[in-house]
C-alpha cells in the first residue's frame, strides 16, 4: 500500500456550510473532496468557485479554490486496485450536477433520492471508497444519509485499522479472545 487516497474535509462561512455544519455533526466539516496526483481537488459543491464548467456539481477544482475555515486531510492507505478503482469511478463522475435534495435530507432527517444522477460532495467520495472496497458493502443504501463528518469517522476507522494491520498490531479475534473484559 504505497499511494493513499487523500480526502480533505473543509468548512467555509457560507450559509450552506454553516447549515451542513449545524445539521450534519460535531466535528465541523461541511465538504468533503479528493485530492489528485496532480493537486486538484475532485468533488461535489453546490457552488461554481473555480468550476471548469460554471455549473455546480462534479469537478476538478484548483486545490486551493476557495478560503476554508476548517481542513483536514485524511490519508487512507490503499493498494493500486483500489486506487484505480476509486479514481475511475470518481472521473466518471465529473460533469453530473449537485444534489440539494441531499443536503435538505441532511436537514429533515430523511434520505431524499433525486429524480437524476446528482451528488452532493460526501455521498460521492463514499461511493467510490465503497465501489474500490474500502467502504463495507453494508452502507450502499445509507449513502445519501452520509455527511461529511459521517463520513470523516468512517475513513478514520479504515485508515487506523489498515494502519495497524501493516504495523502487525491488529489481528482479527481468535477463539477463546476475551472481548468484553474478565
Amino acid at each position: 500500500m504505497s499511494d493513499p487516497i487523500i480526502l480533505r474535509f473543509v468548512a467555509d462561512k457560507s450559509l450552506t456550510s454553516k447549515l451542513i455544519v449545524y445539521f450534519g455533526g460535531a466535528l465541523g466539516f461541511s465538504h468533503v473532496g479528493a485530492i489528485t496526483f496532480d493537486g486538484y481537488e475532485l468533488g461535489a459543491r453546490d457552488d461554481v468557485e473555480q468550476s471548469v464548467t460554471g455549473e455546480p456539481g462534479v469537478q476538478r477544482r484548483p486545490e486551493a479554490y476557495a478560503r476554508f475555515t476548517n481542513i483536514a486531510e485524511l490519508i487512507i492507505p490503499s493498494t493500486a486496485e483500489e486506487r484505480t478503482i476509486f479514481w475511475r469511478s470518481l472521473d466518471k463522475e465529473v460533469g453530473k450536477p449537485y444534489s440539494k435534495n441531499t443536503i435538505l435530507g441532511f436537514v429533515l432527517g430523511r434520505n431524499i433520492k433525486d429524480e437524476h444522477p446528482a451528488w452532493d460532495c460526501s455521498t460521492l467520495q463514499a461511493w467510490a471508497l465503497l465501489r474500490a472496497g474500502i467502504l463495507p458493502r453494508e452502507l450502499d443504501d445509507h449513502l445519501r444519509q452520509i455527511t461529511p463528518d459521517t463520513l470523516y469517522a468512517m475513513a478514520f476507522s479504515v485508515k487506523h485499522a489498515r494502519e495497524q494491520a501493516m504495523s502487525g498490531a491488529w489481528r482479527p479475534e481468535q477463539p477463546g479472545d476475551r472481548i468484553f473484559g474478565h
